[in-house]
């Protein structure tokens, strides 16, 4: 249900409503202003008012004034999102994309990621059906950075790019994203800036609540433990006082998503094999050693809470608290069936391939593989996300022209998971197998073994050719403390004809990051080799849309506590070590903006010329593994500094000030590709398109 309607910049009179496409009109004299109506669609309509007795009866006079009155149209509802999106791209100075919700809770994708995929050069990487990560003009993720509310947020993940799967779309008002630097944009991404809005209660002229609520079907149906419907629901509020000087907002949204999911992966990299390497295989050929198919099953659980409170007691002051707070726990099971083709099977001969089929490329995409020994998994995830946020921005207005803003925020995100796995397989040993492969790339591949793998007591948990499990314990902290000020000055006199103000601010940011990762193999207990109890099995999943048929599923953290041991470590073996690390940055941002607002000739021209310099220091804390210290103390402190940097953009038209990663670092975090220290999760500078560079 809902009521009230956002309040239009000037007084007007509602001619016709409804939820898609409430028409607003009024007349007005040319030269006041003047809105558009669309045509087509629910809701586009134009209305003209004539005064028919001047029509009819009046003098000139009369009749040049009725020639001069135009209409004023207010498109709301669907139309009127599209429009307040398009007034965003027209009034920016710079490049951006913008979505804008119809109405409080009515952006209607699960999270803000799959609105932010509807707009141009923008796209969302789905991880377990859902859009999580965004890129933005094809970069990585990485190289973009979120704001909420114009602040710099952090993030659940390794590094800067922010997990979008956690911010409901119902709580949110529109998001722009900036394609261009801009001088007076603080925190941003060299791909672009994602600035997501919360509703301001007074851009409201009327209380509304909007509640809503839906359930979902997942069409692969039920499975293992979990079944295969969801629901989702959200339910906001926005008032205000009577003297409109006090304002309220709050939204909660509330979704559960089954996780249901059919998957078939081939081992990479493919590579050229050599003279018989893969008996049955043409030397030369391009061929992958291992194939897996496996049903995931699980749920995702969200709940996100907004709140706004803005104050406005008079034409010289105006406050804005924001709060935003959002927890996810996904749980999910991958049941999968797995056999390597790389000529390993334990020890028990060689691999042999029969009828191999090669295609034009030279590429392997099937044959029957001889000699294997399939094993039957379960891999457990559970992971619990947790962000908090708050931000109070204070804005002054004085006689003469200046504003100025101070704005202080806080964020946090912790992450919290937990990685099992459980390895059987047929014994007495060996229990080896023929499989039939066939690889396509337009469907799922196929592979069919020649054995039963669907009867729990025959599958023991043993030290199979990949082990009897391995597990890992991944947690993340990012906590952000920022303050900014800004002042906005009338353009002096003798640069009123170019520039219609010039802003000032400063930034100043405080980040920490902090990784811990501990793992280890999971080892069979004092009880050896065993099948799993029937009180910890959840039946059978049907693997047949790859060719496999049924396999088991079971309970596996009950399985792991109650057959086995698992101790992680983040320092037991050397390549532990640089899994852990932390990372501190302090940055602090100066701009001075021109904005531009004048006519060259007969054109209208609009814009920005602006600087901005930056100063970071940059520390982390990491350890490494250096063999030839004494036995037991191989783990030493590996500290890194970043010295203190100063980039000075030059006055670009448009603005500056761009983010890429520091090469001295790398581009991701430590132990991933590209990474070169711990300093690598936050290692990244502004940098504009010219620029000085200073190390002190």
């Amino acid at each position: 249900m809902k009521r009230g309607r956002r309040r239009s910049p000037e007084p007007h009179k509602t001619i016709s409503g409804g939820d898609h496409g409430a028409v607003e009109a009024e007349s007005v004299e040319r030269g006041a202003g003047l809105g558009r109506a669309d045509a087509g669609g629910a809701g586009a309509c134009a209305i003209r008012r004539q005064d028919r007795a001047g029509r009819a009866g009046g003098g000139g006079q009369e009749k040049a004034d009725d020639a001069k009155t135009l209409d004023k149209v207010v498109v709301t509802g669907i139309r009127g999102g599209i429009e307040r999106a398009i007034d965003i791209k027209k009034d920016a100075t710079s490049i951006v994309e913008a979505v804008s919700a119809e109405d409080i809770g009515k952006l209607p994708d699960v999270s803000i990621a799959e609105s932010i995929a509807r707009l141009p050069g923008v796209t969302a990487q789905r991880v377990a059906g859902r859009a999580q990560v965004v890129s933005v003009r094809g970069l990585s993720p990485d190289f973009a950075t979120t704001l909420l509310n114009g602040r710099e947020m952090v993030s659940t993940g390794d590094n800067r790019s922010v997990e979008f799967d956690q911010y409901p779309s119902e709580l949110m008002a529109g998001v722009t994203i900036y394609k261009t630097p801009d001088a007076s944009l603080v925190g941003q991404g060299l791909s672009g800036t994602i600035d997501m809005r919360t509703v301001r209660p007074l851009d409201y002229d009327k209380p509304v609540i909007a509640l809503s609520g839906r359930w979902q079907q997942n069409s692969l149906g039920a499975a293992a433990n979990q079944g295969s419907a969801g629901n989702r629901f959200n339910v906001s509020y926005i008032g205000q006082s009577a003297d409109r000087t006090l304002g309220f907002s709050i939204g909660y949204s509330h979704s559960d998503t089954p996780i249901q999911e059919n998957q078939v992966g081939l081992y990479e990299p493919w590579q050229a094999i050599g003279a018989n390497w893969r008996p049955g295989v043409p030397a030369g050929t391009y061929y992958s050693d291992g194939i897996k198919a496996l049903r995931r099953t699980g749920y995702t659980k969200r709940d996100g809470v907004m709140a706004t409170l803005e104050y406005r007691p008079s034409d010289a002051w105006a406050s804005t608290l924001d709060l935003f707070h959002s927890q996810a726990h996904q749980e999910d099971t991958a049941n999968q069936f797995e056999v390597h083709i790389g000529d390993y099977n334990g020890g028990y001969g060689r691999l042999n391939v029969v009828n191999a089929q090669i295609n034009g490329n030279g590429t392997f995409t099937g044959g029957t593989a001889q000699n294997v020994y399939p094993l039957v998994r379960g891999m457990y995830n559970d992971r619990k996300d947790r962000i908090d946020a708050a931000g109070w921005r204070n804005e002054f207005f004085f006689g003469n022209g200046v504003k100025l803003t101070a704005d202080a925020s806080w964020s946090r995100a912790k992450r919290d998971e937990l990685n099992l796995e459980n390895n059987t397989q047929l014994l007495p040993a060996p229990q080896l197998d023929s499989v039939q492969l066939s690889f396509t790339s337009n469907g799922f591949s196929q592979l069919h073994p020649g054995r039963d793998y669907s009867n729990p007591a025959n599958l023991y948990l043993a030290n199979t050719i990949y082990g009897s499990g391995y597990g890992k314990v991944p947690k993340v902290v990012d906590e952000l403390k920022s303050g900014r000020l800004v002042a906005s000055l009338p353009a002096p006199r003798a640069m009123d004809t170019v520039f219609s103000g010039i802003d000032v601010g400063v930034n100043y940011a405080d980040r920490s990051k902090d990784k811990t990762q501990p793992e280890a193999p999971i080892l069979l207990g004092s009880q050896g080799v065993t099948p799993i109890a029937s009180d910890l099995q959840y039946g059978l999943v049907d693997l047949g849309f790859a060719g496999v048929g049924f396999i088991p599923s079971w309970n596996v953290p009950g399985a792991v506590a109650r057959y086995m041991t698992f101790s992680p470590s983040d320092s037991a073996a050397p390549y532990l070590i640089p899994k852990a690390w932390k990372v501190f940055e302090k940055i602090g941002t100066a701009y001075v903006q021109g904005n531009i607002d004048t006519t060259w000739g007969s054109v209208p021209v609009r814009g920005n010329i602006g600087v901005q310099v930056q100063r970071t220091d940059q520390s982390s804390a990491s350890r490494v593994w250096d063999s030839s210290q004494p036995s037991g103390q191989e783990i030493r402190p590996l500290p890194q500094r970043q010295d203190l940097h100063r980039r000075v953009a030059q006055p670009e038209p448009g603005v500056l000030a761009g983010r890429r990663p520091d090469p001295a670092r790398g581009a991701g975090p430590p132990g991933g590709a590209g990474a070169r220290g711990p300093a690598a999760c936050l290692g990244r500078v502004r940098r504009g398109y010219r620029h000085r560079q200073a190390r002190r």
